[in-house]
């Protein structure tokens, strides 16, 4: 009996040590930086950012269904983690400057791509919370009087043809709140990560994933391989 529990204890740690040996060591980032995929089931797509960010798309066929953009972090040997933004929510980066020939404040919204079936409805802007301009023109103006705001967040409204019986389904998305950084800034350039995809993007929080040498495994999709893209 003793001799049959030694033969157990060594089979288990000989396949502990093969499944530790697949495991990869991520040091950095930019060490997993690029495009996965998966091959069984339904079409995955998954990129991992240098700067920590991740976009996981879900496709039907050729047709992506949804797009779920986050924070990806190593968490330890062989295995990193996701947690999406809000899907109410989603990240700006913003220029701002100051240009002394202008005679008022100035947000300028860069264009983005809005997949077929959607329509661009137009923009809110948002100063400490309060709404004070809705338009279809991405270029939003204000009055130097209302200077004195310290952050800003923009609603991007949509609609998309639906059902016969609906004509369309609107969509009102806001941006994450931005702190001004300077008094004297009187041009904003905002760029929004925005596609209508995105709207039904999953909530992710804290899947860890595990990191092997032939790919990635991400237990809660399946167990699909997400292997990397040849570049």
């Amino acid at each position: 009996m003793k001799n049959f529990i030694v033969l157990i204890l060594i089979i288990f740690a000989f396949f502990s040590c093969s499944h530790d040996s697949m495991l990869i060591k991520v040091k950095s980032t930019e060490q997993l930086e690029g495009g996965y995929g998966t091959e069984e089931g339904a079409s995955q797509w998954l990129v991992l950012n240098s700067d920590s960010t991740f976009r996981y798309e879900y496709h039907l066929s050729s047709f992506p269904m949804s797009t779920t953009h986050g924070k990806w972090k190593i968490i330890g040997d062989g295995m990193i983690e996701f947690t999406s933004y809000d899907n109410n929510c989603y990240p700006i980066s913003v220029s701002e400057k100051y240009y002394k020939e202008l005679d008022s404040i100035e947000f300028k919204i860069k264009e983005f791509k809005i997949p077929s079936r959607f329509e661009l409805i137009g923009y809110r802007l948002i100063l400490d919370s309060i709404e004070v301009v809705e338009q279809k023109d991405p270029i939003i103006e204000i009055p130097l009087s209302k200077n004195e705001f310290s952050s800003f967040a923009i609603n991007v409204i949509f609609e998309q043809d639906s059902l016969p019986q609906v004509d369309f389904i609107r969509y009102d998305i806001p941006t994450e709140t931005y702190t001004r950084k300077s008094d004297s800034s009187n041009y904003f350039e905002i760029t929004i990560p925005y596609e209508g995809t995105m709207y039904y993007g999953e909530r992710i929080k804290s899947d860890t994933i595990i990191v092997k040498s032939d790919g990635l495994y991400w237990k809660r999709k399946g167990e699909y391989l997400f292997k990397k893209w040849i570049d």
